[in-house]
């Protein structure tokens, strides 16, 4: 999967670069120089999402990386954030207890880099 971009950043950047535009040179050469050397600042983290972040995402989809080899890791919608658990609803209704985050699973708002499986 491609790594996100900050859309709204990398616009505020070009108009930034533009006002900034040098005397000398392309601004196509010069602006592709520019943004290469903030692309970093545009990908955001993709740390662990927290419990407050996941409440947040009704209907949203989230990346459940599991840390058991033997069970797989992928994308689900998450429908609800309880007391005890967190359900997904894809094709059939997913229960995982919320005692398991950090320990058992972790969620993303995408997968970890370099890796996608996809349910």
């Amino acid at each position: 999967m491609a790594r996100a971009i900050d859309k709204q950043t990398m616009l505020d950047l070009i108009v930034e670069a533009k006002r900034t535009d040098p005397e000398t040179g392309g601004f196509a050469e010069w602006l592709a120089e520019y943004l290469a050397e903030h692309l970093p600042t545009l990908t955001p983290p993709n740390e662990p999402l927290t419990l407050d972040e996941l409440r947040k995402m009704k209907d949203e989809p989230t990346y459940l990386k599991v840390f058991d080899p033997l069970l797989k890791s992928g994308w689900h919608i998450v429908k609800a954030v309880t007391e005890d658990k967190i359900i997904f609803r894809d094709w059939q209704t997913v229960y995982v207890p919320i005692d398991g985050m950090g320990v058992d699973y972790n969620l993303y708002r995408r997968p970890p880099e370099g890796k996608e499986d996809i349910k």
